[in-house]
């Protein structure tokens, strides 16, 4: 086989590469904005136990989809206003009113579970089976599509209420 040859299929290959990369990379950008949209509408149908204007969204961890979170800082929805705060630690979750929790603290989920428990803050997660430990919003995708399981037993722990126009979208409901 020729050099040029050679030079030929690697630079084939490396583009390839590219490709793929930049086609997963777009693909986890769509679906890091599918779960911002789907978080700024789930904000919209909570009722607090007591009239808000803000909500306090505060990010725990760290994922690729906080760049999409960000965006969410200062929108309104039809009666609060949105602010994002990026949490380096657990002390101050009671300034929250709804945390999106990454799959990168797993370790701490049943510390800051247990800290919030009863509160009226929202939790909100993307990882594989934290409804279990007690995250009350699970998203998830299956078939392509976005997907998303309620623990309404915490919801309702905590004094909250999500609407029944969201819990009728759910593909579960934990009671």
């Amino acid at each position: 086989m020729s050099k040029r040859l050679i030079v030929s299929i690697l630079v084939v290959l490396i583009n390839l590469l590219v490709s793929v990369s930049t086609f997963s990379e777009q693909k986890t950008i769509e679906a890091n904005q599918a779960k911002t949209a789907f978080i700024y509408n789930i904000l919209k149908f909570v009722e607090y136990p007591i009239k808000i204007d803000t909500v306090n969204l505060c990010i725990i961890g760290e994922d690729e989809i906080n760049h999409s979170l960000k965006t969410l800082d200062g929108k309104q929805t039809s009666d609060k206003k949105i602010y994002v705060s990026f949490m380096d630690s657990t002390k101050d979750l009671t300034k929250c009113n709804a945390i999106f929790v990454n799959e990168s603290v797993e370790s701490k989920l049943d510390y800051i579970i247990a800290r919030i428990r009863n509160l009226p803050i929202l939790t909100i997660s993307d990882s594989e089976n934290f409804i279990e430990f007690g995250i009350m919003v699970n998203m998830f995708v299956s078939d392509e599509k976005l997907k998303f399981n309620v623990n309404n037993k915490m919801v309702k722990e905590a004094n909250l209420k999500i609407s029944s126009r969201v819990l009728t979208l759910a593909s579960k409901i934990y009671d």
